[in-house]
């Protein structure tokens, strides 16, 4: 997956901090600690891929905060994962209308710079079908910009699933063109393509779920994305 470049946002932060700071415009820049939410459903809140993404930003001594009303990575993790920043906004089982319901509340606790969205494979066992997903998605993108009207969103094109492997195709294609159509200079919407080279039948380990070797993949294709954000500040 190729490394995305500047993105517009970053762009506009730094020339606000140069207009507004007499001192080193790339010190100061690297300086400023950004929020990270990561939202989804248990592939986001389990011992999945957020373990190896926080210790990818953390070795790259990245000045991310990953917030959120929820801590931990589930299941049993060891003492060292355990204290890494593991805050993060997602629910096992959630379909993107339960997520959407929640938003809110959500962003009362915190207004992240940067989510991290994964939503819609639970939508494919609840019943909920492919143009209220997408519907779902784009309202909690603009959930998000109520809260911060400058946020930016990786927005995933998810995981295919043992026999909804066509669904999902199509849910990312729509996925792809909500981006194209929802993004904006002050708000970009950059996809996240975490289903490409997926094998279902050797990748998951519940049909569902990524293995640990999927797991590191899909933690490197966030923080590739994470990079473009984070130019100036960090190398990912």
């Amino acid at each position: 997956m190729p490394r995305l470049q500047w993105r517009p946002l970053a762009l506009l932060a730094a020339l606000a901090i140069v207009g507004c700071s007499s001192g080193d415009p790339a010190e100061t820049n690297a300086d400023e600690t950004l929020e990270v939410m990561a939202i989804g459903d248990s592939i986001t809140a389990g011992p999945y891929y957020r373990i190896p993404l926080v210790r990818i930003v953390d070795e790259a001594g990245c000045p991310v905060d990953f917030v959120g009303t929820f801590n931990g990575a589930g299941g049993s993790i060891s003492e060292a994962d355990a204290a890494l920043d593991l805050d993060h906004q997602a629910v096992g089982g959630a379909t993107s209308e339960r997520v959407l319901g929640e938003m809110s509340g959500w962003m009362r606790e915190n207004q992240p710079d940067i989510a991290l969205l994964a939503l819609g494979t639970n939508d494919f066992y609840n019943g909920v079908d492919r143009d209220s997903s997408i519907e779902n998605l784009e309202e909690i993108i603009e959930t998000l910009r109520e809260a911060n009207p400058s946020v930016t969103v990786l927005l995933a094109q998810i995981m295919p699933a043992v026999g909804v492997e066509e669904g999902v195709a199509a849910l990312n294609a729509e996925i792809g063109m909500l981006a194209d159509r929802v993004s904006t200079s002050a708000s970009n919407i950059e996809v996240v393509d975490l289903a490409a080279g997926v094998d279902v039948e050797n990748d998951l380990v519940d049909g569902v779920h990524p293995n640990d070797e999927r797991s590191a993949i899909i933690a490197t294709r966030w923080a590739e994305a994470l990079g473009g954000e984070l130019a100036g500040r960090c190398e990912l």
